[in-house]
């Protein structure tokens, strides 16, 4: 917890809650500790109950400074890639192997478009997927206002949050039909060709990188988010590799799929591919079984 800086310094009281389903002044405190202001602060919650869609346990918590209180709530929970038992690469949920089954979330709304009409609305879209069965959602190329995260943290949603590809008018012959031909044949293909790509003006890049580190920033607080997606089918893909590790230092504790479906660069925590059209085949990983293989698009109605 980082208390913000502040013309003087100031003593801060840090309280943690077992819930968030009532106000701070009904509940008991588990832990109570003392800070300041201007400095990190570092407070630990002992036997805590892991944070899952099975269990979307949260903790509230409270930050006193004189007569002025904010409130506001928390997650444990860990996502790792790991060796099961069998030395097999897989997805980890709080140190135990967690298959994702979701759904693309491209978030249109029949009513608003882009924009859900209530809160109830959103509430409602993330329960109906629990009901199926379903305990991810891939958030696809599009940032949702906050209360969304906040539901899926509540609910117990797993999050795949896509950074918003941006780029020129993109080229389909290349990243949507002939990059399906080459995924199917196992051909690899780099990101350099960046007029092909849609990404050849430096600025965009540059722009595109910042608002990527925004992103990772503003969502980042959400235990719900489980995995950053860098790049989208080629859609204005560049400079994968330093891309990703830029993620990483920005936030150290998700797993990164760096391109989904295609171009692979090798790199992230994932083969990622997307099959629409042909028999499923596992690609070959260029990190040789360092990933996990993921089929991050598939089905759907096509003409």
């Amino acid at each position: 917890l980082h208390i913000l800086p502040l013309y003087d310094e100031a003593a801060v009281e840090i309280t943690v809650y077992s819930d968030v389903e009532r106000p701070c002044t009904a509940r008991m405190g588990l832990v109570v500790a003392q800070g300041e202001t201007n400095k990190p602060f570092r407070m630990s919650v002992q036997g805590f109950t892991p944070w899952s869609p099975e269990n979307p346990h949260l903790y509230g918590f409270s930050v006193k400074m004189g007569e002025d209180m904010v409130e506001s709530y928390f997650g444990m929970r860990k996502a790792e890639l790991r060796e099961d038992e069998n030395g097999i690469k897989r997805l980890f949920l709080n140190d135990k192997p967690y298959f994702h089954n979701g759904v693309l979330d491209q978030g249109y709304w029949p009513d608003g478009l882009y924009t859900a009409p209530s809160d109830e609305a959103m509430i409602a879209d993330i329960q109906t997927m629990k009901d199926m069965g379903f305990n991810m959602l891939r958030k696809h190329i599009k940032i949702e206002p906050l209360r969304w995260y906040y539901h899926c943290d509540r609910l117990g949603m797993l999050v795949w949050q896509d950074m918003v590809n941006g780029g020129r008018s993109y080229k389909d012959w290349y990243v949507t039909y002939l990059a399906t031909v080459l995924s199917f044949l196992q051909i690899k293909s780099n990101d350099r060709h960046r007029k092909l790509l849609s990404r050849e003006d430096e600025a965009g890049q540059r722009e595109w990188q910042q608002e990527m580190l925004e992103t990772i920033a503003l969502l980042k607080k959400h235990p719900c988010i489980s995995t950053w997606v860098i790049f989208n089918e080629g859609w204005g893909q560049f400079s994968t590799n330093e891309m990703v590790a830029l993620a990483r230092e920005a936030d150290p504790t998700r797993l990164i799929d760096a391109a989904s479906g295609w171009y692979d660069q090798g790199c992230g925590d994932m083969n990622s591919f997307h099959n629409y059209f042909f028999p499923l085949v596992i690609p070959r990983d260029p990190k040789k079984n360092e990933r996990v293989a993921v089929l991050s698009e598939y089905g759907g109605y096509s003409y």
